[in-house]
């Protein structure tokens, strides 16, 4: 009977990109493994050793957050997994105190630096988000005595997070590729149209096909990306951009919807709970051109946008504000130009990318995809 790992995540769905595509469908080939997390807006597929266990409501408030809490810990003692991978700081205390009466693997994946977020992307306020960070960060370090290894989703984090130490695995978000191993997992493999000559990478003359994808939020300036694509419209008036993923912030939202009232050339496909990764995924051969319109912020600014290797396994362009990281991935494939949007000029810039020779030369595998068979190998024996 192959060992059972079990996944939990509190506000990211059971079918999320990290917890399903990258982790359970690397290790159902070797565990029985068992997804915990919010309900998603998709289907959920059928797949042998994966089962899917979500919640019956989002929890998003604090009643329902500590609900979910709860079922995650009789979940816990239903399934008595050998391995279980906590993907939220608020399932920590739940899992620590069922670890001290059974005997299994717990790791925490770290995905983000919780207390930089709540402290500096603007979704809390005042004194409220200086004790929620305070009361993230306590649990954390207190269940740190407990944790048998750290999963961290960025490199920073072993500098930024104290009680990690050296007791952690890095694990990058590259794209992993759900298509089955014939189609060597390149880029060639994916049903698309073909959009580059191969020897010559310059983008088309006249209709150019921007895309936004993934959390439409303030801190990430999706107002930049749209306020970008009206300039470049009124300078070639077939310039069309798509936004699409999700975006929890009512207000921002309505503001959003607002600022493209009067834009058909801008296509809105904005769900309020997290979108299905595939839908996204399937939208980037369609679009000619990315953009990446972040705002200079303390909790983003050593992190790589999963956006980045997805963009580069399709071979897709994009734009993005000036920051070392991403320009050491990016720039050694000409894979993006730099771009300040709050001082943009739309005819200089077009200028700019029709002239630009894109991928050129192109990424290899191992720069944007992820590995699954080394990640495995973080679980054997």
């Amino acid at each position: 009977m192959p060992r059972k790992v079990l996944i939990a995540s509190l506000l990211k769905p059971v079918d999320d990109v990290r917890g399903f595509e990258r982790f359970a469908l690397s290790l159902a080939p070797d565990f029985e493994v068992f997804m915990v997390g919010a309900p998603s807006l998709s289907p959920l597929p059928k797949i042998p050793n994966i089962h899917f266990l979500p919640y019956d409501f989002f929890p998003r408030r604090f009643m329902q957050r500590l609900r979910a809490s709860l079922i995650f810990y009789r979940q816990l003692r239903q399934i008595k997994p050998d391995v279980l991978i906590v993907q939220s700081p608020d399932l920590l205390p739940f899992a620590v105190f069922y670890s001290l009466f059974r005997n299994c693997r717990l790791i925490y994946d770290v995905r983000e630096n919780y207390r930089l977020n709540i402290l500096h992307q603007g979704y809390y306020r005042g004194l409220t988000k200086h004790v929620l960070a305070a009361a993230v960060r306590t649990v954390e370090t207190v269940s740190s005595l407990r944790i048998n290894r750290y999963w961290l989703a960025e490199q920073s984090y072993a500098a930024e997070l104290p009680f990690v130490r050296h007791n952690y695995d890095f694990v990058p978000n590259k794209f992993a590729p759900l298509h089955p191993p014939s189609s060597k997992l390149k880029p060639d493999g994916f049903s698309k149209p073909v959009r580059f000559i191969k020897g010559n990478k310059l983008l088309p003359e006249g209709r150019l096909r921007l895309i936004y994808t993934g959390t439409v939020s303030r801190a990430y300036g999706t107002h930049l990306a749209i306020e970008l694509a009206k300039k470049m419209h009124r300078v070639n008036h077939k310039i069309s951009l798509l936004v699409i993923g999700s975006c929890s912030d009512a207000t921002y939202r309505q503001e959003l919807e607002k600022m493209i009232a009067d834009c058909p050339f801008i296509e809105w496909q904005v769900s309020t709970q997290p979108l299905n990764h595939q839908l996204i995924i399937d939208a980037l051969p369609h679009a000619d051109l990315a953009v990446i319109s972040y705002l200079p912020n303390r909790s983003t600014e050593r992190c790589m946008p999963t956006k980045i290797y997805e963009y580069m396994a399709f071979r897709l362009p994009f734009l993005m504000p000036a920051n070392p990281l991403w320009e050491s991935v990016a720039h050694p494939y000409n894979a993006a130009l730099v771009v300040d949007f709050q001082r943009v000029d739309a005819e200089i810039l077009l200028q700019r990318i029709r002239q630009t020779s894109f991928y050129s030369p192109e990424p290899p595998d191992d720069v944007w995809q992820f590995n699954r068979e080394q990640f495995r190998a973080l679980l054997a024996g």
